[in-house]
């Protein structure tokens, strides 16, 4: 009630003349109802009218509003759609645009501030009754019939919730309008997407395909608009504002722009975005990092999607109660590329499946493919661990997994015979040479530990040197040679398996330096050999029986 209450002066809307001011025409006969936090309330309005053109007009019409001081609109607490009134208390918790604050969550939340006063209010009413019933008996009075407490009033939708909500933007919009313009910056980023424009619903849906954005180094947004194209014309008028912004302001230009593409200058000498802000002639144009690192993750994974012959090594460990898992990939063309290194809960196969598929799933989310997790999936044929019990687990349930997803990425998997399916979903189960070198130097360190505990009680601190000599080292140069193929390391390992068994029996031509695991692989001579090979009638016996027992 403007006039009633502060005496307000309320120039008609309809005539628009100063001098013609409306008259108080008494209460208007209806009220609103209101929503608030914890309840409902009535908002009662004058009757205005004009003698001039017999127009009326009820106070909170917008058109009132409009007219009043900043000061007596203020304390207009209430914002109005067609059938209820939402009180500024409701609306203000949804100004902040944080995770999780929906008007679902609002509306379950204002429910239940409801609920809850309602209930404080129907046990003090039902008190009452019962204070009052006891004094009318002691008064022997005639008993009363007690009216019913009223029901809890029902919520709007949450639909309703957010319509209110945009009616506040919408009443606050030069305002907010300000505050966007005002914000400025001296190194500005620009990036487009399309994951905006396709939420586009109804009559709107495909009349836009990018949306541009501006933003500075503190990460507030400058500018936002939606285009059909990134081509300059369609991003002058960005350009343009924001040039005209900066000069409004009176401040310096900013000096470097980050952009994820055209940052480099066209045969003409200027790039795309020095054309754009043509009136920053200082302005730097440079990559960002992050689409530099995106654009390396795409390369890669373009390449591993047409590899037929990628070969997965995995592998785990615990550190200081910690599991950790790794996994690289050798593409056909001899590339070894890690894929991811992970920290996981558990150790066990199927977490390090899911582990997989989750390092997958983020190399490939830069990839604008179809299943492009899975193509890399498809594109695996050889596996290598260690071959302990969870690695072999592992490989099993990867195996089946792939079989599982491969007729949605093999094109014409339906027509396909059972032989060219048998073909594609075999893979093979491959052993790390470098575990099988790290395992015997660990089985020749135990054998001597026991050998030395039973004779000297862990005090001579013996060395199995002659193991590398004889074994692990030339084991060790035949894995690393080029031209050697993994499918020819059964036959180096079966060697050396029958090596083993000879030596158990008698050790003899490894402690006299005659012993040869591999005829291509020639013996070093130096000074360590000719140690190894010296003769002692007192530590010979007992070296070869060292050495049975390690064979063994």
């Amino acid at each position: 009630m403007p006039k009633r209450m502060w005496g307000v002066v309320l120039p008609c809307p309809t005539c628009n003349i100063p001098e013609r001011t409306l008259q108080s025409k008494g209460l208007y006969t209806r009220v609103r109802l209101v929503l608030d936090i914890k309840e409902y309330y009535y908002l009662a309005a004058e009757y205005h009218s004009c003698k001039a053109c017999g127009g009326t007009f009820i106070a909170w019409d917008n058109r009132i509003l409009e007219r009043l001081p900043d000061g007596i609109r203020l304390k207009f607490p209430v914002v109005l759609t067609y059938k209820y009134a939402c009180d500024q208390a409701v609306t203000s918790l949804l100004r902040s645009r944080t995770l999780g604050n929906s008007p679902g969550a609002l509306q379950n939340s204002i429910r239940e501030l409801h609920s809850e006063q309602w209930m404080r209010r129907y046990v003090s009413y039902l008190s009452d009754c019962k204070r009052h019933r006891t004094s009318s008996q002691q008064f022997q009075q005639p008993p009363v019939e007690y009216e019913r407490a009223k029901e809890l009033k029902d919520l709007p939708t949450a639909k309703w919730f957010l319509a209110c909500y945009v009616r506040d933007v919408y009443n606050r919009l030069e305002s907010l309008k300000a505050v966007t313009t005002s914000v400025l910056g001296s190194v500005l980023k620009i990036d487009s997407t399309k994951k905006m424009t396709r939420k586009l619903q109804g009559i709107d849906i495909n009349t836009a395909s990018w949306v541009t954005n501006v933003g500075n180094e503190r990460g507030q947004v400058l500018n936002s608009i939606v285009t059909t194209s990134e081509s300059i014309a369609s991003l002058q008028p960005l350009a343009d504002g924001l040039m005209s912004r900066f000069e409004k302001a009176g401040v310096q230009p900013p000096v470097l722009l980050y952009t994820d593409r055209d940052c480099c200058s066209s045969q003409e000498g200027e790039s795309k975005y020095q054309l754009l802000f043509h009136a920053w002639p200082n302005l730097l144009i440079r990559l960002d990092i992050f689409h530099f690192m995106r654009r390396c993750a795409v390369g890669c994974t373009s390449r591993s999607l047409h590899s037929d012959g990628t070969s997965k090594h995995s592998d785990g460990t615990s550190k200081h109660g910690y599991h950790y898992a790794t996994f690289d990939v050798t593409l056909d063309d001899g590339n070894v590329m890690v894929a991811g290194l992970r920290d996981m809960a558990c150790s066990d196969a199927e977490s390090q499946l899911n582990l997989l598929k989750e390092v997958l799933g983020d190399i490939t989310s830069s990839v604008e493919h179809e299943n492009a997790d899975k193509k890399v999936m498809k594109s695996i044929k050889n596996l290598m661990s260690d071959r302990c019990i969870v690695q072999q687990k592992f490989n099993e349930i990867l195996q089946t997994y792939r079989q599982s997803i491969l007729p949605e990425v093999v094109e014409e998997w339906d027509i396909m015979d059972d032989d060219e399916k048998s073909k594609v979903s075999r893979m093979n189960d491959l052993f790390c040479g470098l575990h099988d070198i790290v395992g015997l130097a660990d089985q020749a360190e135990e054998a001597l530990r026991v050998w030395d505990k039973l004779l000297y009680d862990e005090k001579s601190r013996v060395q199995g040197s002659g193991i590398n000599k004889f074994i692990t080292g030339p084991l060790w140069r035949v894995l690393e040679k080029e031209d050697v193929s993994f499918m020819d390391t059964s036959a180096r390992y079966q060697r050396l398996l029958e090596c083993f068994e000879e030596w158990a029996q008698d050790s003899t031509p490894v402690l006299t330096c005659q012993a040869v695991v591999f005829d291509d692989v020639k013996l070093k001579k130096d000074l360590c050999d000719e140690k190894l090979i010296k003769e002692d009638p007192d530590w010979d016996p007992m070296t070869k029986q060292v050495l049975e027992l390690i064979f063994g």
